[in-house]
């Protein structure tokens, strides 16, 4: 246990050191700042690892780290909506809010399941992901946002602003779109953690670097969830950090990588809760069901995936009552996360999309600035589906397309056949059934990094492409039966 202590000490010592040389370089010189950014960051992470351990079973390096980051991402997001409510938004009540989550989770009482282990990700993918994160790093600190209109427009202005007001506040954007003020912002709360320490971007603007590698990490879970051996589940996760529209993402300051990475981890979570219909495995499926409602407007249309996920466990187990009732542990936390951007907006603007209305089979529940088919009539949506392969292949980035398309036939069709078959097939099924939601429901069909979801799913068959030996089976699972299953 020793051994494992040093390395861990030993490596955030060394991203410690590193972070201060490469701030003070481009003009951050105060040390007091970087002391508390490092202590704010230690106390997320031993919380988040708290809870993890102690009230979730043990099955594996990846899947304990998705759950971790999951959780952590949602204790920023609790701490920012408090402190921004009451109006104390500062890097001293950061502390002290963190300190209490450390004392909290010290009262945890560990869980009493027997260990699941399961193969960790081989050594090829680790160095792949080093690479790929010195580069977005080094690129993210040196130079500008490179999304500079988004990022300089509301998602590093807002939390620049709350910095300054010490509360959240409806910003105005007359230099942009109007949709902006009121969009969901659990993403820019996360900056907002980031800059408070620094009172500037120096973290922020490389801030989708975590979720570029949760990312990574929820489709190796993923892979693993349908059986996909190990080295053939890398595959997945290092495509998806080598392609171009990815890095891009991770090295610029916007939220799209926070919106895909909580939809991906949500997917691998939903598939453990069903199985297991566990309350806590649920409970933590509805805070990350509600992170990612709370972060883009664009999460709602592909939010019938994750409806179809749960509607599918209901039928799995016959619907009986007892699952009712765990599934119920969904909803605070889909509320707490994922109603209050939009509870606010209806209070202020009288629709929760705003400025879009609110219509539902032709009724209008909630009357905005404009309805779906003015936003519809704009430079940047089209009608034409001739364009439609142009931007999907751009959402892959085009030298990964030419690689995939020959294998994805392939692929499916051994895909197809992983147990549980369920949970396969609804992974095939998802990304085309998001292409016609994307198409018809974003007004702003022609930025394909709106795409970008239904591209990192599709990735998921060139783990299958090996055929016969990536066949799964429940011996491969990345989640086993749970302990009271075997009882």
């Amino acid at each position: 246990m020793a051994h494992p202590a040093r390395a861990r000490a030993g490596a955030a010592l060394v991203c410690a050191l590193t972070s201060l040389l490469l701030g003070w370089s481009i003009g951050f010189r105060d040390l007091a700042a970087y002391v508390v950014f490092w202590a704010l960051g230690a106390s997320v992470g031993v919380s988040a690892m708290r809870i993890v351990r102690r009230l979730f079973p043990w099955r594996g390096l990846v899947d304990a780290i998705v759950r971790g980051a999951s959780i952590a991402f949602a204790l920023i997001v609790a701490a920012g909506f408090l402190l921004g409510v009451t109006g104390l938004i500062g890097p001293i009540a950061y502390l002290i809010l963190a300190a209490a989550c450390v004392a909290v989770t010290t009262r945890l009482r560990t869980a009493t399941r027997a260990p699941q282990v399961v193969a960790d990700p081989p050594l090829h993918l680790a160095i792949v992901l080093c690479a790929m994160l010195a580069f977005v790093v080094a690129v993210g600190l040196v130079q500008s946002p490179l999304t500079l209109y988004d990022s300089l427009s509301y998602h590093l202005l807002f939390p620049a602003r709350w910095l300054q007001e010490h509360r959240l506040s409806i910003v105005p954007t007359p230099f942009s779109d109007e949709a902006q003020a009121y969009a969901p912002a659990n993403g820019e709360l996360f900056f907002l953690w980031l800059m408070a320490p620094f009172h500037g971007d120096l973290a922020a603007r490389i801030g989708q670097l975590p979720f570029y590698l949760l990312i990574a990490a929820a489709l190796y879970a993923l892979a693993r969830r349908l059986g996909a051996p190990p080295a053939h589940a890398a595959y997945v996760p290092a495509f998806a950090l080598l392609s171009r529209p990815i890095v891009e993402q991770a090295v610029g300051a916007d939220v799209d990588l926070v919106c895909w990475s909580m939809l991906l981890t949500a997917l691998y979570l939903g598939f453990v809760a069903i199985e297991s219909n566990d309350a806590a495995e649920w409970a933590l499926w509805g805070v990350v069901v509600g992170l990612y409602a709370g972060t883009k407007y664009v999460s709602l249309v592909y939010a019938p995936v994750l409806v179809a996920q749960a509607a599918i466990g209901m039928r799995w187990r016959g619907g009986r009552a007892t699952r009712s009732r765990a599934m119920l542990w969904a909803l605070p936390g889909l509320l707490a996360f994922g109603a209050p951007w939009y509870l606010r907006n209806w209070i202020v603007a009288g629709s929760p999309i705003y400025p879009s209305s609110l219509t539902i089979a032709g009724v209008t529940l909630a009357p905005g600035a404009y309805t779906h088919a003015a936003m519809n009539h704009s430079l940047f949506h089209t009608t034409d589906p001739r364009l439609l392969p142009v931007m999907l292949a751009h959402a892959f980035g085009t030298p990964l397309i030419l690689f995939w398309l020959p294998s994805a036939a392939i692929g499916g069709w051994a895909m197809a056949s992983a147990r549980p078959r369920r949970e396969a097939w609804l992974l095939l099924a998802a990304p085309l059934v998001m292409i016609p939601l994307y198409w018809f429901a974003i007004p702003d069909n022609v930025d394909s990094r709106f795409m970008l979801p239904i591209a990192l799913l599709a990735r998921c068959r060139t783990s299958w492409v090996a055929g016969s030996r990536c066949r799964a089976s429940s011996r491969g699972r990345s989640s086993p039966p749970s302990p009271r299953s075997r009882s």
